[in-house]
């Protein structure tokens, strides 16, 4: 008795909470308690790029007229396949003046082994603290926040986006 009471408390309150998030996949459910929500403004970073250098979040929002950051790591396959996805669609997305962050969750060697068997075009930053990702509340990988040039985010999503262009203009026309 008492556990019927429990799983029926859980379904009552857990499926009813702000802090269950289902992405577009049926009878997928991600438990997240988000730190960061639509409206609010992204903390600022500075990482380190695989290309070397720091890319800092603050200039990168002023030079265009949105940024989406990709939360990602290498033991993902979720990630993968967003990745190659983002591969194809990243000049589009530049031409639009939309840049891409990829943001891994990852220690640097595994990312370059990565990187060896699968280049991307746009800046692979590297977050091995995890400290970033724990700023923007992600809990969950693969997840896309997308920001606007004034550093709010627009949207966040978490788990994969089949459409990843067509789900990033939708939110920029509704933005």
């Amino acid at each position: 008795m008492k556990r019927s009471a429990l799983v029926a408390l859980v379904a009552l309150t857990g499926f009813s909470s702000p802090n269950v998030r289902t992405n577009h996949a049926p009878h997928t459910v991600v438990l997240v308690k988000p730190l960061l929500a639509p409206g609010d403004d992204v903390p600022l970073f500075s990482l380190p790029s695989m290309e070397g250098g720091d890319v800092q979040l603050e200039a990168v929002l002023a030079e265009n007229n949105a940024v989406v950051i990709k939360f990602w790591a290498t033991w993902c396959p979720m990630c993968w396949i967003e990745l190659w996805e983002l591969g194809d669609e990243y000049e589009a997305l530049r031409s639009q003046g939309i840049e891409v962050l990829a943001v891994a969750v990852d220690r640097a060697e595994d990312v370059e082994v990565f990187l060896e068997r699968q280049s991307l075009e746009c800046p692979v930053l590297l977050d091995e603290a995890s400290q970033i990702s724990k700023q923007f509340g992600i809990s969950a990988l693969p997840t896309t926040v997308l920001v606007d040039s004034a550093g709010r985010v627009i949207d966040i999503h978490v788990g994969l986006i089949p459409d990843l262009g067509k789900h990033l203009s939708t939110a920029l026309a509704t933005h």
